[in-house]
């Protein structure tokens, strides 16, 4: 028998000649590497203020959807953020003028926006100067609805020298459901500022809520039809951000009584007119 072959002895257990290298018998045998000769390291165990965080965290619905049936702990922090209390002030009294300034912009459509809009749209004619025909054919519509209702999120990013405003949401406002869950995790899990009056209220929830139910009254109001109108969500399909939205539309159903049909654009453009007939008794409100 030659020194550098494999041979089965008569117990069928492989053996190897003196000459073979250790990676060659790993390969012959597919075995795992011996264990380090170093003592095995147990698994980190999670701290108790975590764990009871990413209970609270569940129970609130702090939640985020990868996939459809599909739920994650969204991103949280563990402490708020600190800011002084000159700085928030100035955020929050900030906020009505941005919002007022954007809803005089939107509402002075042939005076301000589009006039401002027109340069870009004849530079980017594929998108922006489509999204500009687009406003154009809805403000030709004899049946433009007025008035209109705007929800605004502003973005802020803390500096040494004070908050510094990254952006201002016109198109989606999310979030509004899971930060006012965060404030409610926050008070839970550091109740001494709580009692101190250092944590201050987050009433997005009901807030975007309400404003949405005020909308839809206001449109009640002025519609002929007998049916009874609905709110349509625009989202993406697949959205991840579905838990968030999802606390609207119960809120809404809740406190007001106001049904939610939740579609794509997509959806809208292929099967709007069957939205409006198969929803027994009611109208989509658009």
């Amino acid at each position: 028998m030659r020194s550098n072959s494999l041979y089965r002895p008569r117990d069928n257990q492989l053996a190897f000649s003196p000459s073979m290298t250790f990676a060659q018998r790993q390969l012959a045998t597919n075995a795992p590497p011996p264990p380090p000769s170093a003592a095995p390291i147990s698994p980190p165990q999670t701290p108790p203020h975590l764990t009871k965080a990413l209970a609270y965290a569940s129970a609130l619905g702090i939640l985020t959807s990868p996939a459809p049936g599909t739920y994650n702990l969204a991103p949280f922090s563990l402490l708020p953020c600190p800011t002084s209390l000159s700085s928030f002030n100035s955020i929050v009294s900030n906020a009505t003028l941005f919002n007022k300034i954007s809803h005089r912009m939107i509402d002075d459509y042939e005076g301000f926006l589009r006039p401002a809009i027109l340069p870009a749209a004849l530079a980017d004619k594929e998108f922006t100067g489509q999204l500009l025909a687009i406003a154009d054919h809805v403000k030709s519509l004899p049946t433009t609805l007025s008035p209109g209702l705007n929800i605004f999120r502003s973005d802020y990013m803390f500096t040494p020298t004070g908050p510094l405003q990254v952006e201002l949401n016109t198109i989606a406002s999310s979030f509004g459901c899971l930060s006012t869950r965060i404030t409610a995790l926050h008070k839970y899990l550091h109740p001494e500022k709580s009692h101190q009056g250092s944590l201050p209220k987050n009433n997005a929830e009901s807030i975007v809520t309400r404003a949405l139910a005020a909308g839809h009254s206001r449109f009640v109001a002025t519609a002929t039809s007998p049916l009874k109108p609905m709110v349509v969500m625009v989202v993406q399909p697949n959205e991840s951000n579905s838990i968030d939205q999802n606390a609207l539309e119960m809120k809404l159903l809740e406190e007001y009584g106001i049904g939610v049909l939740r579609r794509s654009l997509r959806q809208l453009g292929e099967h709007l007119p069957k939205i409006v007939v198969n929803v027994p008794g009611r109208r989509a409100w658009l």
